[in-house]
């Protein structure tokens, strides 16, 4: 895995997610769904941190693999603190129900995976 690559893909999701970001916070100010919102702009930002902490977590594996040469070492992909941050979010969301809708919630914690996957589609069709 090429580390620019990896840079280059991890940016795009960011950019992604940060844009959808933006226009859920002016939809958010603007709009009477102001809890689906909010819960939409909890879930993103929780989902794209978890997001740049996997991705930072395999490259760190990867390295490891390539630089260790046999010796035996423990991976970890942080799967603990992903999911303890998407139970952060969910738990914000179940306190405070007069201001963070849960499908809101649950529909940002997944957005950031999907536009992962929606990447690497475009990036394998590109280069058919």
């Amino acid at each position: 895995m090429k580390s620019e690559n990896y840079r280059y893909r991890i940016r795009r999701i960011v950019q992604a997610s940060l844009f959808i970001l933006t226009f859920s916070i002016i939809l958010w100010e603007f709009t009477p769904y102001k809890t689906w919102f909010a819960g939409m702009i909890l879930g993103i930002t929780t989902g794209t941190l978890s997001s740049i902490h996997i991705a930072w977590k395999v490259h760190r594996v990867a390295e490891k693999a390539i630089h260790t040469e046999g010796k035996q070492r423990r991976a970890n992909l942080g799967t603990f603190t992903r999911y303890s941050l998407a139970i952060l979010a969910t738990v914000v969301a179940l306190q405070y129900p007069h201001l963070f809708s849960m499908p809101g919630v649950a529909t940002g914690l997944l957005l950031p995976i999907f536009l992962a996957y929606v990447d690497a589609i475009y990036l394998n069709m590109k280069k058919i």
